[in-house]
Formats: C-alpha cells, structure tokens, sequence
C-alpha cells in the first residue's frame, strides 16, 4: 500500500468502527473458513472486530453447539478482535448487522456456502481421521486437533440405519443388532446420549474409547456365568454382548465399562492378572468404583431424561394413583 492510499484511508476511517462480517453454517467449521478469517485481519490492519455468525442448521449430526467450540478453539489463534454469535439466520443477521450500523465501515467477507465442510463431515462418516485432521488450519496444535476431533465423536457415533456405526473400528451393524435386543431403541444412539452427558459432567473420558457389539452369541448368552461387557485397557475397546439383553441393562454395562477406561486414562488400572475379585484387592476396588459411578452416572442420565419426558410428575401421580387404588380395592 503506497503512503498516498494509506493516507487517504487513515482519513476515511478516522474515528469510525471498521468491522469485518462473516455468516454462514459451518458444519464443521474447516481450515479455509480459518484462512479467510485470518487473511481478513492480515490484509486489513485497520479492522476492529470480526464478527463471525454461526447458524444452528443440525447438518448430518453436527450441531451449534459443536461448531462454537471449533470456532472458539480457532479464535485463541485469531485473536480477541474475532467476535462468535450464534444465529438462527446467518446472511439476515449480516445483512441486519450493516443496515443497523450505517455509520460503520463494514467489510462483508463473502456468505459461506460450506463446500469445505462437505468434505469434513465426509471424513467424519467415514471415521476417516487422518483425513478429517487435514480439513483443520495446519498450525494448529496437534492436541488442539485432537479436541477438535473429539468434539464429534458424538457425531462418529451416529450412523444411518444398515451401516457399520463408527464409535471406533468395531460395531455391528444396526440391522443385526437390533435383531438380538429390541429393534425400536436404538442403543448405539443411547450410548452416544449417555457418552455426552458423562462428558458434560466432567468425567475424564478422551480420547473416547471404541465400541464393539457381540450379537450373535447365543452361547455366551445361554450361560449363567456368560460375558455381559468388558474394557481391552491396550486397546482402548469396550466389549458389549447383546444377545437376549435389555437395551437399558446393555447401556448400564456400557457406563460400568466407561469407568474402566476413564481408571485406564488416569493410570489408575495396573498390571492386572486376574479376573477373580477374590484375589485382587486392587482389580476388587476399581471394580466398586465402576459399578458404583457407572450405575449411579446411568441413573442420573436416565432420571434426565425421565424429568424431560414428564416435567410436571404426572407420570408418577397415575402411579401412585393406580397403586392406591389397587391396595384400596
């Protein structure tokens, strides 16, 4: 920029806001979106803010909410002249913006179309990680990346109906394993609901572990003393056996093993030998530790979801009615 024009500007721009406007859905926000942001404030050094809307149109799974995380972990990069709003109509709140503030030099940074993002919720689908990390601003830290990956693996978890759900490299498909439980509750849906709730709660759970379904083990299952679920500390993999099981006590054992991982995240499981309680004080104590928080952590979440479903007890009035009426009868 030649003295001349930089005059010219310093005088158009005197005692006036310059702010940068950018609008769009951002499901997931990806590195070119981080680009143009960050060439925004390189190219224009006058700039006071920039205000970034982001929609909450749910995009295959991907939510608002997850996309103001990402946006929120890409700001520590940009800096604090980068301002996130939620929005329910991202070009209505840009135009609004310039309408409502006329007196304001206002640069619109074009409206996203989310071609970029296409391709990351592709990679996502896929459970393609090292492709996803690719659609992520390169300078970004690794650890920083990894966050960000683990933001979605909410999002991993839910697949569509016959294909292979990706909570990791394991599960069966959601044909058979509704066969062997009951088709009208999705399970895989039910851990990926309990999974964000013990992670809104603050347990210590990422990396998230993956997640392998065992449907077709009528053996096992015929067995009294036959396998329910257990954890691979090495390879980070949670074992549910379906067959004849309830969806609600195949969710229990999933948050009993969910406690295993956290106690493998934190360096607390040991070299661990044996099976038998009896011969383990160790293997005795974070086995209580599991099947207390776990089931206590799946009673909380399903008491959520109770006080949602009936927010005014009535559910448990006709109870208590019905039963009253039984013992006076």
């Amino acid at each position: 920029m030649n003295p001349l024009t930089k005059y010219l500007i310093s005088e158009l721009i005197d005692g006036k806001k310059v702010t940068a406007i950018y609008g769009g859905e951002f499901k997931p926000p990806t590195k070119e979106h981080f680009d143009l942001v960050k060439k925004t404030l390189k190219d224009n050094k006058q700039i006071d803010k920039v205000i970034i809307f982001v929609g909450d149109k749910v995009e295959e799974g991907i939510t608002q909410e997850q996309s103001l995380q990402v946006w929120g972990l890409f700001r520590e990069m940009l800096g604090d002249k980068v301002e996130i709003i939620p929005s329910s109509q991202p070009l209505n709140d840009m135009e609004t913006y310039l309408k409502e503030n006329p007196n304001d030099i206002n640069l619109k940074i074009p409206f996203d179309k989310g071609i970029s993002s296409v391709g990351a919720r592709k990679a996502l689908k896929s459970r393609n990680k090292e492709k996803f990390l690719a659609y992520l601003p390169e300078e970004m830290p690794d650890t920083e990346k990894e966050s960000i990956w683990n933001i979605f693996q909410e999002v991993i978890l839910k697949e569509t109906p016959g294909k292979a759900a990706p909570y990791g490299s394991g599960y069966k498909k959601y044909k058979s394993l509704k066969e062997n439980t009951i088709p009208s509750i999705d399970i895989v849906q039910k851990c990926a609901e309990l999974t964000k709730h013990m992670i809104d709660k603050g347990y210590n759970i990422h990396p998230l572990p993956s997640v392998k379904f065992i449907g077709n083990d009528v053996e096992n299952a015929e067995d009294f003393l036959g396998k329910t679920a257990y954890y691979n500390p090495e390879s980070k993999v949670i074992v549910l056996y379906t067959h004849g099981r309830h969806p609600k006590d195949i969710v229990r054992s999933f948050a009993h093993e969910m406690i295993h991982h956290m106690q493998n995240l934190e360096g607390r499981l040991g070299n661990i030998t044996t099976t038998d309680t009896t011969e383990d004080d160790h293997l005795n104590d974070l086995e209580k530790e599991a099947n207390l928080k776990g089931t206590m952590k799946f009673r909380n979440w399903t008491d959520e979801i109770s006080e949602k479903k009936d927010p005014f007890g009535l559910n448990q009035f006709a109870r208590e009615l019905a039963q009253g009426l039984e013992e006076t009868t």
